[in-house]
């Protein structure tokens, strides 16, 4: 049941009732909008993440205790097409287990918009939505690149990935200097993947 309360009166109105299925359908869309931002903003920070850190999104630092740097990382994986399956640390490296937790879609499809455009009028458009191909490699440094926020007590993070099926694609390691370094300056794709302790992903 839904209440909002009278703003002169402030007595107690009800405006509805919500059955539960429709909340689990509610709560399910608003899921799927947060992955969509985080997403969206994954890419964005992997490519800019200096302008995000001029723009105060990532606040001050903080050292997170090891329970909560577990649970952002288990917060974090979805936004990256990846789930979390183990963590642990040793000594000054946190050690993270992922799996690919999407399909590829390898058709192209179509999205239809319903807007406004700058003068207030209605707008509708159509917008041609490509084939994608999830790249293990890319979704996982950008995993690494966004873990470094959670995890900067320790040195080093070194991740695992794992396919669908449980299969080990890949595995990276990486300082803690560079990952930081990289999310408060552009760091060219090359120099990432030289400043690496580790890489055995494929190339893409």
């Amino acid at each position: 049941m839904l209440y909002d309360f009278h703003p002169r009166t402030k007595q107690r109105v009800e405006i509805g009732r919500i059955p539960q299925d429709d909340l689990r359908n509610i709560i399910d869309e608003l899921e799927l909008a947060i992955d969509v931002f985080e997403i969206s903003l994954l890419i964005f920070q992997h490519n800019h993440g200096m302008l995000l850190n001029q723009l105060g999104y990532y606040g001050t630092e903080k050292d997170h205790s090891d329970k909560e740097m577990v649970e952002m990382l288990h917060l974090e994986a979805p936004a990256s097409f990846l789930s979390v399956e183990d963590v642990a640390i040793e000594g000054t490296v946190v050690k993270v287990s992922l799996k690919l937790a999407a399909f590829d879609r390898t058709e192209a499809s179509e999205a239809f918009v319903r807007s406004k455009d700058r003068n207030g009028n209605p707008i509708e458009y159509r917008l041609p939505i490509p084939p994608r191909r999830i790249s293990a490699r890319d979704q996982t440094f950008r995993f690494l690149q966004r873990a470094s926020f959670y995890c900067r007590r320790y040195e080093e993070i070194d991740v695992q990935t794992a396919d669908l099926d449980g299969t080990k694609i890949g595995e990276a390691a990486a300082p803690m200097q560079l990952l930081l370094r990289s999310t408060k300056e552009a760091v060219a794709k090359e120099d990432f993947l030289k400043g690496l302790i580790k890489n055995t992903f494929p190339s893409d």
